[in-house]
């Protein structure tokens, strides 16, 4: 497991990695969620499954350029088996 503080980052670490899962907040400095999924729409190590974690209501997600259709959003707080019946492989 591996944690980064912003969107860049988390792209460059992905790159070396090639994770399966990512788990991402949209609010983060310099680059924001919203623009690291973007990017990782068009890279060939993006990761298999997407969660994302925000406090964000789907109307303030769509005005701000929407998440992938595939990526799972789960709403701040969140509880750890929320998140645990969403990482484990099925």
């Amino acid at each position: 497991m591996h944690s980064v503080g912003n969107g860049f980052q988390g792209l460059v670490l992905m790159s070396e990695f090639h994770p399966d899962v990512l788990i991402a907040d949209l609010n983060m400095p310099q680059m924001d969620g919203f623009r690291m999924l973007a990017a990782l729409a068009s890279c060939e190590f993006a990761p298999k499954k997407i969660i994302v974690i925000t406090a964000l209501s789907d109307a303030d997600i769509v005005a701000r350029g929407g998440v992938p259709e595939r990526a799972v959003v789960l709403r701040k707080p969140i509880a750890l088996h929320d998140l645990e019946e969403h990482v484990r492989p099925t």
